[in-house]
């Protein structure tokens, strides 16, 4: 899938922009706009995957994102979205220290309190993100 340049843009400066704003500039924080994930019927628009131990983190943006980005009315979410996903960065440590430590049974509760205190953190942090973000530089 081919995303507007504009679009692309956007999501690369809100990503530069949290990034001074969480205080993660000794992160490697890479971005890959991806088709529709197979297993999540379309209701995915943004994921994170973290690596700790050396400060790295992939934002993974899918088409739904997108969706929301063209719609005038739902572009806040967009925000919102990408605001969630770098509070997983806050969240995941512990988390993947409790989940090693339950069995099966308590997983699923885990998987749930995490993405509440991430929502939470993230619904605190996202009024404080301006509309407007400078665009960032994107070379060729």
């Amino acid at each position: 899938m081919k995303y507007p340049r504009p679009f692309v843009r956007y999501v690369m400066s809100l990503v530069k922009y949290l990034q001074s704003e969480f205080y993660l500039r000794e992160w490697d924080i890479d971005v890959r706009f991806m088709p529709s994930p197979k297993d999540k019927n379309g209701d995915v628009a943004a994921a994170i995957k973290t690596d700790h131990t050396y400060f790295n983190a992939t934002v993974y943006v899918y088409p739904r994102l997108l969706e929301w980005w063209k719609d005038p009315a739902s572009r806040g979410t967009v925000k919102e979205a990408i605001v969630h996903e770098f509070c997983h960065i806050l969240t995941d440590p512990l988390y993947k220290i409790a989940i090693d430590a339950v069995s099966n049974s308590g997983a699923e509760f885990l998987e749930t309190i995490r993405e509440q205190q991430t929502q939470h953190i993230s619904n605190i942090i996202k009024d404080y993100i301006p509309n407007k973000i400078k665009p960032a530089h994107l070379g060729k």
